[in-house]
């Protein structure tokens, strides 16, 4: 039997799942409170342009480590990574991770800012 879904259910925010996962979300939203990344470039697997806040991955790959510790820190980030791909909370083209959500737009006075520090 199918069932049809309710309004409420289709806009569920993905959520995700699994501590490597969580860490992740939260290293991209302490990225991004901080100012660090910028709008999104235009073009193949891209958003529209300046529509979506990007980190550089790197630097979340970066603060993922340092939060996680120990020596498998990178492929516990990279298996966090490929699974909220997976279920969309998190995209990731040309070294830019982005939130696909509304959580994730860049808001009026992020469009005109570039603040990638070294």
């Amino acid at each position: 039997m199918v069932q049809a879904a309710d309004a409420s259910e289709l806009k569920a925010k993905p959520k995700p799942g699994g501590a490597n996962q969580e860490l992740l979300m939260e290293c991209y939203k302490a990225l991004r409170l901080e100012g660090i990344g910028e709008p999104n470039p235009g073009g193949a697997g891209f958003p529209e342009q300046s529509h979506n806040w990007c980190v550089p991955a790197e630097r979340l790959k970066g603060m993922f480590a340092d939060k996680k510790g120990g020596s498998n820190s990178s492929s516990a980030c990279s298996g966090g990574f490929n699974g909220l791909k997976g279920r969309n909370p998190l995209q990731m083209n040309g070294g830019l991770v982005w939130m696909p959500t509304e959580d994730g737009k860049c808001r009026r006075m992020e469009r005109t800012k570039t603040n990638i520090p070294k």
